[in-house]
């Protein structure tokens, strides 16, 4: 899905800035912005969306859903590796384990998943509430707090691992060169 279809034209200026090195990017919109009835369904749906954090059912992959969004991610200039092969999910879930433990035991890392992380009972409509963690209420109020000062990159690492290695399938979005 790109802005096009909204039916705006976009120029992107892909940065680094040398005078500001957290901006990534600055984009221009022009156009008249006239979606048709599917972007306008897309958009109702956002509020609705959630991240799956959990087990999924062991069912095999409907073909008809893998091909449409390795269409899909084609359309966006990127490939789709879905694999099913148990040996390649488990190199690949081991790969996920490493990159849980790199990413934890950067402290820029937590203090910015901190920062998108709040209690249960928040009005907040960003982030990632404490029920998606699934942990209680009164917990909910301590995990920015430990997430910003614990590295506990072992502990999601062991955790994810285990979640790739039981999944049915496993799938990598990847580009050919790693630029912007």
């Amino acid at each position: 899905l790109t802005l096009r279809s909204f039916g705006y034209t976009e120029k992107t200026e892909f940065l680094p800035n040398p005078n500001s090195e957290d901006l990534l990017a600055v984009v221009t919109l022009t156009g008249t912005g006239h979606p048709n009835q599917d972007d306008k369904h897309l958009f109702e749906e956002i509020p609705n969306r959630h991240t799956q954090r959990g087990v999924f059912r062991e069912k095999p992959l409907d073909t008809a859903v893998v091909n449409e969004l390795e269409l899909a991610a084609n359309l966006e200039g990127v490939q789709l590796y879905i694999t099913r092969n148990e040996n390649t999910r488990h190199l690949v879930a081991d790969l996920i384990a490493e990159g849980d433990k790199l990413q934890w035991s950067d402290p820029d890392f937590r203090d910015e998943l901190a920062a998108w992380t709040h209690p249960s009972r928040s009005k907040s409509q960003d982030g990632i509430p404490g029920y998606a963690l699934h942990i209680n209420d009164a917990a909910s109020y301590l995990t920015p707090f430990i997430i910003r000062h614990f590295d506990r990159g072992r502990g999601q690492a062991n955790k994810d691992l285990e979640l790739a290695k039981e999944a049915p399938a496993l799938a990598v979005l990847h580009t050919a060169e790693d630029t912007p």
